[in-house]
């Protein structure tokens, strides 16, 4: 799960504050008739590439997610910018990550947004650019929020890579474990006249102890020299005679 210590430390370097909360609340009403016009925006851009279009199923899903997309640009100035915030926010990246969108769309996809935020909030301005500090917190949200979504997939590559750590690590103590036998079996063996590492005998031993966990099958010279050969606790193991 993404830390949610995150959110202050990203506030904190781009220097979003109480201020800028107040600002993003307050240009809502005026940003929200250019709402329809962003969406628009940023599904023909994904609709027209096949790399970002190929995670969508069908119209009727394109039509969701321009509902889903509507709603994230309200709450974008909603003013509140919470932990609660935060983890909708970062869930909406991991189904990002789930459907198996790139991480390059995340980063273009956000500039659509951001530009259309800004094009949105100059119209909104009565003839002019708009105040510098509208624009400065729309970028900070913005970045904001393309850093929690981007976390998202780091997320899930620390998660691989731990497992599959794990599974190399398990590999690596079943290894261990096999070449243990296998050297505990030539050196309690090697020199047995009937147990050539060449013979059809050594090839049945190894078959059933590597294979078939059978019983060492040897002739009762060919055991008592391996044991011989064996140190106390693995001349006592509980291998049997056929």
């Amino acid at each position: 799960m993404v830390d949610t210590t995150l959110l202050p430390v990203l506030k904190d370097y781009v220097r979003f504050d109480a201020e800028s909360a107040r600002r993003l609340q307050a240009m809502g009403p005026r940003i929200k008739p250019y709402q329809d016009a962003i969406v628009d925006r940023f599904y023909a851009a994904v609709l027209d590439d096949p790399g970002a279009r190929a995670v969508l199923n069908s119209e009727s899903q394109v039509a969701r997610l321009r509902v889903t997309l509507t709603k994230w640009l309200e709450e974008l100035f909603g003013g509140t910018y919470d932990e609660a915030y935060f983890e909708k926010r970062a869930r909406i990246g991991r189904v990002h990550v789930k459907v198996g969108l790139e991480q390059r769309y995340m980063l273009a996809g956000m500039n659509i947004i951001r530009l259309g935020l800004h094009g949105a909030l100059s119209k909104a301005s009565g003839g002019g650019l708009g105040v510098f500090e509208d624009h400065r917190v729309v970028d900070q949200i913005c970045d904001i929020e393309l850093a929690i979504m981007l976390e998202t997939y780091r997320e899930d590559y620390v998660l691989k890579k731990t497992a599959e750590a794990e599974s190399l690590a398990v590999m690596g103590r079943l290894t261990a474990g096999l070449a243990h036998e296998v050297m505990w079996f030539k050196t309690s063996f090697v020199g047995c006249p009937s147990c050539s590492t060449t013979s059809s005998t050594w090839r049945g031993h190894a078959g059933s102890i590597l294979f078939d966990a059978m019983p060492v099958r040897c002739s009762r010279r060919s055991w008592s020299f391996a044991a011989r050969r064996s140190s106390p606790r693995e001349s006592s193991s509980s291998r049997t005679l056929a």
